[in-house]
């Protein structure tokens, strides 16, 4: 099968590799299409942790696929069916797992796309458990964003946001509309986009429609009182920003990943403020199938988001959209 392969840092290539087959109890998944996240730039770029990647790897980790075929006592999936997956793999032993937060096994670290093979490929194997089952009537671009609409669902679940909330959102990427379009679904009395650009605060009136409130970091008005703030923005001053928004004794919801050691958050305004901060990596099978529920239901559809589908053979191109990021562009995908 082709799959796009990163044998090292800055090392790419769309090459011909071995077709898995399903073993017991997995699925031979078909893939129709896979989102390009930052954190694959991280491995390509050879920025991403060494404990949270394995080279070579082929990366992707947001994808919507079709079943192909079934390995022994795989009776419940036809093929053609429409999957998504988790890409963890847990091992349901450890205390974490014991609590349903599959995403903070204790065990030794796996997941798709970056110790273990991803979804940049024609094909993927997948333990049934960790399927989960769309309708038709669902896009694949639409499916492929379940994935990181599940992280921010994992803070959401985590915090058990309120209906009739204020919320703002710092960071207008992927994470940042899909924060706002689950974060629409509890009647929020105010919502708010933070963004430097200008380009993706107009996609968020697009996606999201006109009721959201949007303001560059430079017009904000630091004393607003936020019930919820969610920083999605990988920049290292986006905390901080979340932090000034918060009211006291509210939530602070930390998605963004800024690299920098230097920290941003003063300690003495959490303690001040009375503030809930809570950081979230990755997500358990409790956010996937909220997740999947909404947009099974129709209930979330943000379409607009993704600007660019590609297929593996213009993965220069596609990589360098996001490098450069280009005015416009926001969710790049692959095409199989």
């Amino acid at each position: 099968m082709l799959a796009l392969v990163i044998e090292k840092p800055g090392t790419v290539r769309v090459d011909h590799v071995p077709q898995p087959q399903p073993k017991k109890g997995e699925v031979l998944v078909r893939v129709v299409q896979a989102g390009i996240c930052g954190s694959d730039v991280e491995i390509l770029n050879g920025t991403r942790p060494s404990d949270f990647v394995r080279y070579p790897v082929i990366p992707g980790h947001e994808w919507i696929g079709e079943v192909e075929s079934v390995g022994a006592g795989v009776n419940d999936l036809l093929p053609g069916t429409r999957v998504v997956g988790e890409n963890f793999r847990p091992c349901f032993r450890c205390p974490r797992c014991a609590e349903e937060r599959t995403n903070l096994c204790e065990s030794e670290y796996q997941e798709a796309g970056f110790t273990l093979q991803g979804a940049f490929a024609e094909y993927l194997c997948v333990d049934r458990r960790f399927l989960h089952v769309l309708p038709d009537t669902v896009p694949p671009s639409v499916g492929a964003l379940i994935e990181p609409a599940a992280c921010i669902a994992q803070g959401i679940l985590e915090l058990g946001v309120r209906p009739a909330s204020a919320c703002a959102v710092v960071g207008a990427g992927t994470l940042g509309i899909l924060a706002l379009s689950l974060l629409r679904l509890s009647s929020p009395t105010r919502l708010l986009a933070v963004d430097r650009r200008r380009d993706r605060l107009d996609a968020v009136k697009s996606i999201c429609g006109d009721d959201v409130e949007e303001a560059t970091p430079e017009d904000l008005d630091t004393d607003s009182q936020f019930d919820l703030v969610v920083v999605t923005a990988d920049s290292p001053h986006a905390a901080a920003t979340g932090l000034q928004l918060v009211r006291r004794g509210g939530d602070l919801l930390l998605e963004g990943i800024s690299g920098d050691p230097i920290p941003t958050l003063s300690p003495d305004d959490m303690v001040l403020k009375h503030v809930t901060a809570q950081g979230i990596f990755g997500a358990s099978r409790a956010a996937w199938s909220w997740v999947v529920g909404v947009v099974s239901k129709g209930l979330m559809r943000p379409e607009g988001l993704v600007t660019h589908e590609l297929s593996l053979a213009e993965h220069e191109r596609a990589f360098r959209l996001l490098l450069e990021g280009d005015p416009g562009t926001l969710k790049v995908q692959f095409v199989m």
